[in-house]
C-alpha cells in the first residue's frame, strides 16, 4: 500500500529565508536519508481552490515502512548532531505531520529530473468526512469525483488516501485526503477550479481545504540524500 508522510508548515514570521535554506541544505536530506524513506519534495502554496487558505509549505515523503521511519527518526533526535541541524525558523506550534495510505487510485511521484512536467506541483484536498459516512467513502469518491479530477488538464495522477497516523497537529484531523500530482500547476489550477471537488457535506465542513502547491525543490531520492549526507560528512 502506497504511504506518504505529509508535513504542512509555515515559517516563523520574518524567518522565511532561513526556513527555506534549512530545508534545502539540511532538513530534507536528513529525513530522506532515513531507511524506508524513498523520496521527498518541497512545495509552496500557490492558490486555494475553494477560497480557504492553509499552510504555506508542504513536504511530501514517500515511505515504505512508516513505523520503522518513526523509530529511526526518534533515534536521530537523540543524536548530538540533531540539535546542530535543527532550526527555530519553523512554526512548530502550527505544523501538521500526517501519515496517509492510498485507498483508491494510483499516485505517481516523478523521481527523475525533467520527468515531472513544465510546472510541477501537487493539489491536496483535506476531506473531513463524518464518521457515519466514512465506510465506503473512498470507493464512492473514486467513482463520482476522481475521474473528472484525473481528466483535468495539467493533472498527471492522483489517489484517495485515508489517515493512517497523525504525529502532531494544531488543526482538526481530516479522515481522508486526495492528492493529485500536477505536471502543469497553473493549467491544473484553472481546470480544477471549475470542477466539483467533494460532496457538499464535506465541502461545508470548517476544516475542509483544497489547495494547490507548486514544487520549489527537485525530488530528492533516498540514494541522493545518502550521497549528500556522505559528501557533507553527516553520520547518524
Amino acid at each position: 500500500m502506497h504511504k506518504l508522510l505529509v508535513v504542512q508548515a509555515d515559517p516563523v514570521a520574518g524567518q522565511e529565508a532561513e526556513y527555506l535554506d534549512w530545508y534545502r541544505t539540511k532538513h530534507l536530506c536528513d529525513h530522506v536519508s532515513i531507511p524506508s524513506v524513498e523520496s521527498g519534495r518541497m512545495y509552496r502554496q500557490d492558490s486555494a481552490l475553494d477560497g480557504t487558505s492553509g499552510h504555506s509549505y508542504v513536504v511530501a515523503y514517500e515511505v515504505s515502512d512508516p513505523a520503522k521511519m518513526m523509530e529511526l527518526l526518534t533515534e536521530r533526535r537523540r543524536n548530538p548532531q540533531h540539535e546542530a541541524r535543527s532550526s527555530y525558523a519553523i512554526d512548530r506550534a502550527n505544523a501538521t505531520m500526517a501519515i496517509i495510505a492510498a485507498l483508491e487510485g494510483v499516485l505517481r511521484l516523478p523521481q527523475q529530473p525533467g520527468a515531472d512536467g513544465p510546472d510541477p506541483g501537487i493539489a491536496i484536498l483535506h476531506l473531513p468526512v463524518a464518521e457515519a459516512q466514512q465506510p465506503g467513502f473512498s470507493s464512492d469518491y473514486a467513482q463520482r469525483f476522481l475521474p473528472s479530477l484525473l481528466g483535468a488538464a495539467g493533472v498527471a495522477s492522483g489517489a484517495v488516501f485515508g489517515l493512517d497516523d497523525f504525529q502532531y497537529s494544531a488543526a482538526p484531523k481530516p479522515s481522508h485526503y486526495v492528492l493529485l500530482v500536477l505536471s502543469d500547476t497553473a493549467l491544473a489550477a484553472k481546470a480544477l477550479a471549475g470542477l466539483a471537488l467533494a460532496p457538499d457535506a464535506v465541502r461545508s465542513a470548517p476544516s475542509y481545504r483544497a489547495l494547490i502547491y507548486r514544487a520549489i525543490l527537485p525530488t530528492l531520492t533516498h540514494a541522493g540524500a545518502v550521497a549528500q549526507a556522505k559528501a557533507e560528512g553527516v553520520t547518524w
